[in-house]
C-alpha cells in the first residue's frame, strides 16, 4: 500500500469518526433531555407510576445509545492490530476514555488475549 492510499484511508477514516462522533453527541443530548427534562417535569410531587415511565423511559434511551454505538463502533487492538466488536454489555460496563490519539476502551483482545486500550474505529472500516 504506497503512502498516499495510507493518507487517503487515513483521511477517510477520520471524517467518518468525526460524523459518527457528532451523531453520538446528538444522541447523547437527546438522552439527557429525556433525562433532565423529565426529571423536573415530573418533579416530586407526581405519582409513582409516572415516576416508573420517567425511569423506563430513561433506561430504554440507555439501551439504544448503548446498542447503536456498539453496532456502528469497533476497537483495534494495539498489539495485533486486528479489529473486533463487542457486544453493548461490555461497551456500558467497560473503563473508556479519550486522549490526544482518539477515544479508547479497555478490553481484552479475542484474537491474541492482550489486554489494553483498544483504539475505537467505524465498524465500516
Amino acid at each position: 500500500m504506497s503512502a498516499n492510499t495510507e493518507d487517503e484511508s487515513r483521511r477517510d477514516e477520520s471524517r467518518i469518526l468525526r460524523r459518527l462522533s457528532i451523531r453520538m453527541a446528538a444522541y447523547m443530548a437527546l438522552f439527557l433531555l429525556v433525562l433532565v427534562g423529565g426529571g423536573f417535569a415530573i418533579g416530586p410531587t407526581h405519582s409513582a407510576l409516572m415516576k416508573a415511565i420517567w425511569v423506563s423511559l430513561t433506561v430504554v434511551c440507555l439501551a439504544l445509545l448503548v446498542t447503536w454505538h456498539a453496532r456502528v463502533f469497533s476497537y483495534e487492538c494495539q498489539k495485533c492490530s486486528r479489529r473486533f466488536r463487542i457486544s453493548p454489555l461490555t461497551d456500558l460496563i467497560h473503563p473508556h476514555g479519550l486522549d490526544r490519539a482518539g477515544g479508547w476502551k479497555y478490553l481484552r483482545c479475542p484474537h491474541c488475549g492482550t489486554r489494553m486500550r483498544a483504539r475505537i474505529k467505524p465498524t465500516a472500516l
